[in-house]
């Protein structure tokens, strides 16, 4: 399973076609529907992506599938970087599960960036950017710096030395 974030108003129109490329299925083994739609679903797809709609700013929640005898499964950095270049949008996608409000994001040019997102307390499906390591072309306004986040959770080779 995937889970992705989008930053694009019509990211479910487009998505049969960019799952069926990156997954290397035909487009009628693709299921692109509403997390709470039923009766239209493609029960016989081999990829299924359900969709929520989410607030502020981050626009769309992907749940994405692949039965097990789909052969080709990228990564989910490689489909969240598949899915930002199609869409020509920011895909948000986990990094580390220690540090769950942090991000990875997907741009559009092939790079990564990491991001903070908040949700609030609520349970509401309202995500907020509060910052980014580098800067995000669609949410210009988020603040630029460096998580300590992220240079925690960076593992220094230690190595080991005998003195006599």
């Amino acid at each position: 399973m995937y889970h992705l974030m989008v930053r694009g108003s019509d990211a479910p129109t487009h998505l049969p076609v960019i799952l069926a490329e990156v997954f290397r299925v035909t487009l009628e083994q693709t299921d692109v529907s509403a997390e709470s739609e039923w009766e239209d679903r493609n029960w016989d797809a081999v990829v299924t992506c359900e969709y929520e709609r989410l607030q502020d700013d981050l626009n769309w929640s992907l749940s994405i599938y692949a039965a097990n005898k789909v052969e080709h499964r990228p990564s989910e950095k490689e489909l969240a970087s598949s899915v930002a270049q199609r869409l020509s949008a920011s895909v948000f996608t986990s990094w580390d599960a220690k540090f769950p409000w942090v991000r990875r994001v997907a741009l559009p040019d092939d790079s990564f960036t990491l991001a903070r997102v908040l949700q609030p307390e609520d349970d509401s499906p309202a995500y907020v950017v509060d910052a980014a390591e580098s800067r995000i072309p669609d949410l210009p306004n988020v603040p630029v710096m460096k998580f300590p986040e992220a240079v925690r959770a960076y593992k220094l080779p230690t190595s080991i030395t005998h003195s006599i």
